[in-house]
């Protein structure tokens, strides 16, 4: 599958997400290096970070309970924003915005738990829009596309519009549950359905649980959640039809795309 790769994260907050996963004293170390004034200084669980090189601000976050939380903003030298990333108890979760040195969007992603989830939108640094990816719930990328300059479509040899990777959550344990032909779950109830929805083109889909159609269900962050799927214990088959559609209504893209297995008591 031909799909754009991007060192889209910093690598600075890349180090963050890793060291703020350590043993505390690792933690300690790293905060005391960067702090304002240049010297070692008592690392504190709480409160705001500042790291300034050659007195100019570079990076600011703050920590709740000694991992950072909320929004961390990374800076270029002259001082514009260079990266906005969200955080909730030391992992990255939400939008992520890299911008070029002249104040313009490089990319947009989104982060779940700390790993890759959903679209990446790329834009070159005049502003254009120029690339598409989408991850699923395993980080796999499963869709990618280029833009021409009148904002056409032009999807990767062997991309899908839906993820293969259709998923539920265990209801006791929260973990994710790769729903795999012919295999057994216990406690699932809802399912989940990774898509691509990429900018200036239109998804159009069809969902069957066992030959039902679902209806009403919205994409929210490139999710479709369907809720109740599975009350019943038995053989569950699912199958998903999807079209995209380009900014002129036409279908330049299709996907015939299922998988079946069972719950039990």
């Amino acid at each position: 599958m031909k799909i754009r790769f991007y060192l889209y994260i910093v690598g600075f907050i890349g180090l963050i997400i890793i060291l703020l996963n350590q043993k505390p004293n690792i933690q300690k170390m790293y905060f005391t290096l960067f702090n304002k004034t240049g010297t070692t200084s008592t690392y504190k669980e709480d409160g705001e970070i500042l790291n300034f090189t050659n007195g100019k601000l570079v990076f600011k976050g703050n920590l709740e309970n000694g991992k950072v939380e909320g929004l961390v903003v990374y800076y270029f030298e002259n001082g514009k924003v260079k990266t906005k990333m969200n955080f909730h108890e030391g992992r990255a979760n939400g939008k992520t915005i890299k911008y070029f040195e002249n104040g313009n969007i490089e990319h947009v992603s989104n982060w779940k738990n700390g790993k890759r989830y959903g679209e990446v939108v790329f834009y070159s640094e005049d502003g254009k829009l120029i690339g598409y990816n989408v991850f699923d719930i395993t980080q796999t990328p499963f869709y990618g596309c280029d833009y021409t300059p009148s904002n056409d479509v032009k999807p990767d040899e062997g991309s899908l519009l839906v993820s293969l990777n259709i998923f539920s959550f265990d209801i006791l344990t929260d973990s994710t549950e790769i729903l795999q032909y012919q295999n057994k779950y216990k406690n699932i109830k809802d399912l989940f359905i990774t898509v691509a929805t990429p900018p200036k083109a239109s998804l159009k889909l069809n969902i069957q649980i066992n030959n039902k159609e679902v209806r009403g269900f919205k994409i929210v962050n490139n999710t479709i959640r369907v809720p109740d799927a599975f009350l019943n214990e038995g053989k569950y088959h699912v199958n998903i039809v999807s079209k995209l559609f380009n900014k002129d209504n036409i279908a330049i893209d299709s996907l015939i795309s299922g998988t079946s297995f069972s719950k039990m008591e």
